[in-house]
């Protein structure tokens, strides 16, 4: 079991293929980086954590940090962005009362069809009220 959080990193990298230098410089860092952690038994700071799952957006954050869950995120687990979780609670609140989301967007095209002809009926009205 990889106790530490480069134990984690070194494991990530074998899965990968990929060198400890061409890692390291893949995050920003000497090409040393992950051979001096190793060696030291240093360990890695905030910045380079962040770093790290900014450059590999599929490791999981939670495992990285406790070695707990799956190094990578499944299609079940990968995080989902603010819009993809209101689309789908929208969606969701318009299946139940039984639209779809072709629907809701043919009536929020009409509703603005209609207040646009309702504020064209406002600006006729005017005009000919001001030119009595």
């Amino acid at each position: 079991m990889e106790n530490r959080i480069i134990d984690r990193i070194i494991t990530y990298i074998k899965y990968k293929k990929l060198s400890e230098r061409s890692f390291s410089l893949s995050i920003g860092a000497s090409s040393a980086y992950i051979n001096t952690l190793k060696k030291d038994k240093s360990n890695i700071g905030g910045d380079m954590m962040e770093r790290i799952l900014d450059t590999y957006p599929e490791i999981n954050g939670h495992w990285l940090i406790t070695g707990k869950g799956e190094m990578i995120y499944g299609e079940a687990e990968s995080p989902k962005s603010i819009d993809e979780m209101i689309e789908e609670k929208i969606e969701a609140k318009l299946n139940s009362q039984g639209y779809t989301f072709e629907d809701y967007e043919t009536i929020h095209k009409m509703r603005k069809f209609v207040l646009e002809q309702m504020a064209e009926a406002e600006r006729v009205a005017k005009k000919q009220k001001n030119s009595r």
